[in-house]
Formats: C-alpha cells, structure tokens, sequence
C-alpha cells in the first residue's frame, strides 16, 4: 500500500467501507445473505493506524508481521501501528474499526485508561469474548455506522467520535476488570519483545542504540534483534528507528507546530539532522511528507 490512509481497494471490495477525513474507519461484511467468504487482502503497511476486528461467527486468516493467526467466533484482535498484515481468504462474519493512533490515545486519556495505546507498536492483542459481549460491541458498531452515513450533519465528526468513546469505555471496562476474559498468553520471547517495547517508550528520547536495551535486558544485541525479527520481521535497530519516526508522525498530525519545534521536542541535536534521519527511514523529507498529506502544521523556514 503506497499510502498510509486506508483504501477500499486494500481490502475485500465486495464488503462494506465507510472512511470520514481518513481518521475513522469501518468495513464489515454483516450483511452478506450468502455464505459469508472474505477474499484476501492486499499485504497492509500499518504505520498510523489502530485496527480493530471482531468477529461474530466462522473463522478469520489473517497473517501479522509474518505470524499467521485465526481469530474464531467471538473473539477481538487489535493490530497496533508500525505492522505489516493481510486478511487471507476465510470464511467469517465481521466488523471492524480503525483510527488513527492519535485519536485512540486521546480517547484512552478522556475514559481515564491506565493502558497507553501509543505503546507496543508492532504488537496484536487477542482477545475472547462472551457472546453476550460480542452483541454489545455489535450494537455499538452499527450505531457508528449509521452515523457515518448520516450526510450533511455538520456535528458527524463528533457523533462518530461519541460512538467510538463508548465502544472503547467498554472494551476497557471488560479488559480492565474482568480478568475472567481469556487472550493468548505470551511466549517467553514474546515477553521479551514487550519488555523491550516498553524500555522504548520509556527510552527513545535519549536512547536509540540497540546496546543500550540489550543491556537493559540482560541480553546481547544479536539475541534481541533475532527476537525481535522472528516476531516481528524486523531488527532491533529497524523497530527503534521506525518507533521513533511513529512518535515524529503522532506530533505532526496531533499538535500545531513547527518542524523546528517537534525535532528539539524529540532531541535531536539539529532540524537538519532530524530531516536526515525522518528521509532515511520514511524515504522522504518531513515536507514532503507533510505536503503529502496535507498537514497543517504552524508555517516555519524547515
């Protein structure tokens, strides 16, 4: 996918899409009457979106950052930015939401969450739910679907954002307190790798070298980049830079600053430098990606 906003050629064509100014999206295939077949998708490069997909019944094959998967009936998978995944042809009834990160954290602050979702980029949750719970998230949805149909409703951005607020207050109360809820446990490696996200989100301001979060671990760095590339496809050095460029893309879409502002604010030792090393992960300048898509940003000499 060359761009980072979703398009309906990147998925099932025959199911339905809806996108409001590429900040929230919903597509689900709940009103097939036939045998509800999902064709396979385009290979996705995830870097500013929080997916969700629920699904009701039948089976999901889908494949995250080289790891396949089946989600079953009544089970809920959120795919965090910074991920390559592709829906496989399955046989399954669902639904599912996506917003940008930015808009997700601000949510997860208004509800009170404890969990920051601008942590643990490169990850998928997995989750089970009751059916019960499954009808409940269902009517939520559908709730932000008629909403994004409604035309010229001047109050349709906050409509659709109310919706989703309420989605989420349940989906983190269910997550929250009710510890009953099953979800894949973690291998060791796979704790590892949260570990050092952690560490990198605690870190990356001042830290981005991959000597210093082995050492942190107590690992050596060709054991943390082995790790971290057979779960995620990437090495240590990749996962760090491409964080980092994640955190310089949240503060150009979520703040009204300059360029020279948001590289002091993420200490890099000069604008020119930071310009190097925004072109070396994303392939281009912090202008051309904000020309690119069309961020306002406060007008500076970058």
């Amino acid at each position: 996918m060359d761009s980072e906003y979703i398009n309906i050629e990147d998925f099932d064509t025959s199911s339905y899409f809806s996108s409001y100014k590429n900040k929230y999206i919903i597509f689900d295939n709940l009103s097939t009457k036939k045998e509800p077949i999902v064709n396979e998708s385009k290979l996705i490069h995830n870097d500013i979106y929080v997916y969700v997909i629920v699904v009701v019944n039948g089976t999901l094959n889908i494949t995250i950052n080289s790891t396949e998967l089946q989600i079953h009936s009544n089970e809920y998978l959120t795919i965090m930015p910074c991920t390559e995944f592709q829906i496989k042809n399955s046989r399954c009834l669902y639904f599912a939401y996506a917003q940008q990160a930015y808009l997700v954290n601000a949510i997860y602050k208004n509800i009170g969450a404890k969990r920051d979702y601008y942590t643990h980029c490169f990850t998928f949750h997995h989750h089970h739910f009751t059916p019960d719970q499954i009808d409940k998230f269902k009517t939520i949805y559908l709730r932000c679907k008629r909403e994004h149909e409604k035309e010229n409703n001047p109050m349709k951005e906050f409509a659709i954002r109310a919706t989703i607020l309420t989605y989420y207050s349940q989906i983190l109360t269910l997550l929250e307190y009710n510890p009953e809820i099953s979800h894949v446990k973690d291998t060791k490696k796979e704790q590892l790798f949260k570990n050092f996200l952690d560490l990198l989100d605690q870190y990356y301001l001042h830290n981005r070298s991959v000597n210093f979060y082995a050492k942190q671990l107590n690992i050596t760095p060709k054991y943390l980049s082995s790790t971290t590339t057979s779960l995620s496809g990437m090495s240590a050095s990749r996962i760090i830079d491409s964080y980092v460029v994640f955190q310089i893309k949240l503060e150009l879409y979520m703040n009204n600053r300059s360029v020279k502002d948001i590289s002091k604010s993420l200490n890099f030792q000069s604008q020119s430098f930071f310009g190097r090393y925004f072109k070396r992960v994303t392939g281009m300048s912090p202008r051309e990606y904000i020309n690119k898509y069309s961020i306002k940003l406060v007008e500076t000499n970058a």
